[in-house]
């Protein structure tokens, strides 16, 4: 983030125009992104939240309380090193415990990676009908959407809750898609998965009939960008897929709500795409929602790739309340990245804080 900060009297003498946005389509300017000098919304919300419930102790302490609770069917598992790599072996148990039904992986000592842990327990709390209607993903018009692998998965698993977003002190020990996970995070899944109720599967049904209407090229590129990211996780600032971003390194690579909205409309894509960004200048959800009024739409009138915006006040909400920002799709769903479902998800409206839900912007670039 230091570089970030230091990038901020530079830009504030820029104006972030169509020019300076085609003009480096694979490499943009570090110039071309205001730097994140205060928390935003949804950032003061998440430090509130961090700091409720930091745990003493090491790394991955936060897990500590989970594997209380498990120690009685998982023995030896409250005083375990939380902080090493899990393995399959590992994530067998927690299927097994989870499910009453034993489980052997081929090989008990091969890691276990993001994916599989995040597939397997989808898989074991029956929602494989969920799972493989959004890898089919398609618009109205049959246009098929782009996921990356186990994106149905992901994307219920952070539903579900079962992905935890650590501290964002700790962002770079943040593990997702083919990367090893460690043993908290497994504990964790196990913990919340064992307390999912039927009210909560039975909510994931809609999943089943997810259609997406008909898109604009530039609205289904937008869209398809966003969704790409379906599993990285939720980082401080984070706008790029790696740690190496154009804008300024960050720990690992993943997003915040406003740097995914970021990516998709201004990131590594095409000069014509990237020209759809350039009415995008704040580079916080609160920043996006002000900076250019003409282009507020009611929330009954979003259109895929608007921008939607929460924050406490709802539809009431007023300059510096807006906490966290998405990508409509269209028929009340929306691509965000969001601290509670520990990175990027696809969710509905009816399902994301719909009290809180303020208003949508369409970006007129967009049009």
């Amino acid at each position: 983030m230091t570089r970030r900060i230091l990038l901020l009297t530079a830009v504030a003498l820029a104006s972030v125009g169509a020019g300076a946005a085609v003009a480096s389509p694979a490499t943009p300017s570090p110039a071309a992104k205001p730097a994140a000098t205060a928390p935003s919304g949804e950032r003061a919300a998440l430090a509130r939240e961090h700091a409720s419930r930091k745990v003493r102790g090491g790394l991955d302490e936060w897990a500590r309380p989970s594997a209380r609770r498990l120690a009685a069917r998982w023995p030896g598992l409250a005083t375990a090193d939380l902080s090493r790599d899990a393995t399959r072996g590992d994530l067998d148990r927690a299927l097994s415990i989870l499910t009453g039904r034993e489980r052997t992986s081929p090989n008990p000592a091969g890691r276990a990676t993001a994916w599989t842990t995040n597939l397997l327990f989808v898989r074991a709390l029956g929602l494989e009908a969920e799972r493989r209607a959004l890898m089919r993903l398609a618009t109205a018009d049959g246009a098929r959407l782009r996921m990356p692998r186990h994106a149905g998965s992901e994307i219920l698993a952070r539903e579900l809750g079962l992905v935890y977003n650590r501290l964002s002190h700790e962002d770079g020990r943040e593990r997702s898609r083919n990367e090893s996970v460690r043993l908290a995070d497994v504990v964790y899944a196990l913990d919340r998965a064992s307390g999912v109720g039927s009210w909560q599967t039975a909510r994931l049904r809609r999943y089943r009939q997810i259609a997406l209407p008909a898109m604009s090229p530039k609205q289904l590129a937008v869209a398809q960008a966003a969704l790409w990211q379906v599993g990285q996780p939720y980082i401080w600032g984070g706008d790029w897929p790696g740690a190496r971003s154009p804008w300024g390194a960050q720990a690992h690579g993943g997003f915040d709500c406003s740097g995914l909205i970021w990516w998709a409309f201004k990131g590594r894509t095409t000069a014509s795409q990237m020209a759809v960004g350039t009415g995008l200048r704040g580079r916080t959800a609160d920043a996006m929602a002000w900076e250019r009024p003409a282009e507020r739409v009611a929330i009954t009138g979003l259109q895929p790739g608007d921008l939607v915006f929460f924050g406490s006040g709802g539809p009431a909400a007023r300059t510096g309340t807006i906490e966290h920002a998405g990508i409509a799709l269209g028929d009340g769903w929306m691509v965000h990245s969001s601290g509670s479902r520990g990175g990027v998800s696809l969710s509905h409206l009816d399902d994301y804080w719909p009290s809180a839900t303020a208003f949508g912007r369409r970006v007129s670039q967009l049009l």
